[in-house]
């Protein structure tokens, strides 16, 4: 019998991401940030399913769709401790809605938004 894995070969920068991802979810789970899960792929930045972002974090606007409630979901993005994170937000009327509407129209899909 030989010692040898038949498992691949982890690349490194797969650990490195790996390893980013796990920090920052014990630094987000400290500041009492519920981490749903994470994606890693290859080199890419890690990517973690949040259930809001730490204070004074700007984000962007990444994909949004009705949600069959008469509302909106927006699924938002933010780059912090070397991962993205993401997480989903209903908007539940009309004003939000179209004050939103107002505050994108025209720009690019990614842009930072402030909605007050």
């Amino acid at each position: 019998m030989s010692n040898e894995s038949n498992a691949p070969a982890l690349n490194e920068g797969f650990t490195d991401a790996l390893s980013v991802a796990y920090a920052s979810a014990a630094i987000l789970s400290k500041a009492g940030i519920k981490v749903h899960g994470a994606l890693v792929f290859g080199n890419r930045r890690p990517t973690l399913t949040v259930d809001r972002l730490p204070e004074g974090i700007d984000s962007v606007v990444k994909q949004r769709y009705p949600n069959g409630h008469g509302g909106t979901t927006l699924v938002r993005a933010a780059v912090y401790l070397g991962c993205q994170l993401e997480w989903m937000h209903d908007i539940h009327t009309h004003e939000q809605a179209t004050r939103i509407d107002a505050a994108l129209r025209g720009k690019p899909h990614l842009e930072v938004v402030r909605v007050d």
